[in-house]
């Protein structure tokens, strides 16, 4: 009798040291258990967490708005993937949280896979801008900052206007704001031989050739 009692008493200190370290109650269930299945109020089933997945709460809320925005979310050996790309975890959890941001702020927005190329396709100022997005890449975020919430470059008057795009324009997220912002004409250089292929691809898939000038160097 002694010693079941000691065993419980054992289980009730063990509960209160977890309650008292964990911040919230999902990591103190975690840490009792070790594992649990993660099933969100609108039916989302994400699969099952370990404790290492700590880090990784709070993309656990945005998970389950992105399927109710119609996204397709599963959980994966890797970590997640969205419409069936990919973001492998913990380091794609900066992209999962901005891909939510610019859903919030330039919805309708479309994720999707053609081969190996992830595009992610938006309305903004009437038009339709498409983006080739490797998600490796940060893009989301610079999306945000630059067509969503942050509005980074708001204010600025670029209309009629030549715009030097150097440093590097990376893929095209800020010269193709500049054209779409009525620039004259935008001169974008990037020297990054794995970009530059994909600031082509950007500028074309706009439809701004004859408005964004591309180099790969400073000539």
């Amino acid at each position: 009798m002694f010693t079941k009692s000691l065993h419980y008493i054992r289980i009730l200190f063990k509960t209160i040291r977890h309650v008292r370290t964990s911040k919230n109650v999902f990591l103190n269930y975690l840490g009792l258990t070790q594992t649990c299945r993660v099933v969100c109020r609108n039916g989302l089933d994400l699969g099952t967490w370990t404790k290492k997945d700590y880090q990784l709460l709070e993309i656990i809320p945005a998970l389950c708005i992105l399927s109710e925005y119609g996204f397709e979310v599963k959980r994966t050996t890797t970590g997640v993937s969205v419409n069936n790309i990919e973001f492998r975890l913990p380091s794609r959890r900066g992209a999962i949280l901005n891909l939510l941001r610019l859903i919030r702020t330039l919805n309708p927005v479309r994720l999707h896979q053609e081969g190996t190329n992830v595009y992610i396709t938006f309305p903004y100022n009437g038009k339709e801008v498409i983006f080739q997005c490797d998600p490796s890449l940060g893009l989301f975020g610079t999306l945000w900052e630059i067509f969503g919430g942050e509005c980074e470059y708001c204010g600025i008057d670029v209309n009629r206007k030549y715009i030097l795009d150097i440093g590097g324009a990376f893929v095209g997220d800020s010269s193709i704001y500049f054209a779409l912002q009525g620039a004259k004409k935008v001169y974008a250089i990037e020297p990054n031989p794995y970009l530059f292929p994909i600031l082509v691809d950007n500028i074309h898939l706009n439809k701004l050739d004859n408005v964004i000038c591309l180099q790969s160097r400073i000539i």
